[in-house]
């Protein structure tokens, strides 16, 4: 979405003949708010090496769209997401948005079981996988290093 920049997404919105169906509300700490008062959290983003909002979003049961670019789609399943095949397909994007919608059976699953992934990849966790991951590549390098030593 880029920075905070309504008049810019406004003007895109007019263009596109949408701008009456849109509304604008400004940014706020506390996403929780948004996230209780959304059906859906939709993220077709063609660029996101790792979008941290989507994955709040499944911590909070929300169901969620996302897209392959988005990093977060590497850690989700269909089960806990709905992942789109492409970024850039309107209609794929708009008919998963419909099926979300109209399919309760969907959003309870989606709502169930995002949590329990969203707390797979919680800051503690990916904590601990980069601390053991830092700390093999010392003992390979302390390994290595010690072959190569000469003792005289």
């Amino acid at each position: 979405m880029g920075p905070y920049d309504p008049a810019s997404w406004k003007r895109h919105a007019e263009r596109a003949g949408i701008a009456g169906r849109i509304r604008y509300l400004p940014p706020r700490r506390d996403i929780l708010f948004y996230f209780a008062a959304a059906d859906a959290l939709v993220a077709p983003s063609v660029f996101e090496p790792f979008g941290l909002i989507p994955l709040e979003a499944m911590a909070c049961g929300l169901p969620v769209i996302i897209t392959p670019p988005m990093g977060v789609a590497e850690i989700a399943t269909p089960e806990d997401a709905v992942i789109l095949k492409r970024a850039d397909d309107a209609v794929e994007l708009a008919a998963a948005m419909r099926r979300v919608m109209e399919d309760a059976a969907l959003r309870a699953k989606l709502a169930r079981n995002a949590p329990a992934r969203a707390r797979m990849h919680s800051w503690d966790a990916i904590h601990r996988a980069t601390e053991a991951e830092l700390l093999a590549v010392a003992r390979q390098r302390k390994a290595t290093a010690d072959e190569h030593r000469i003792s005289w």
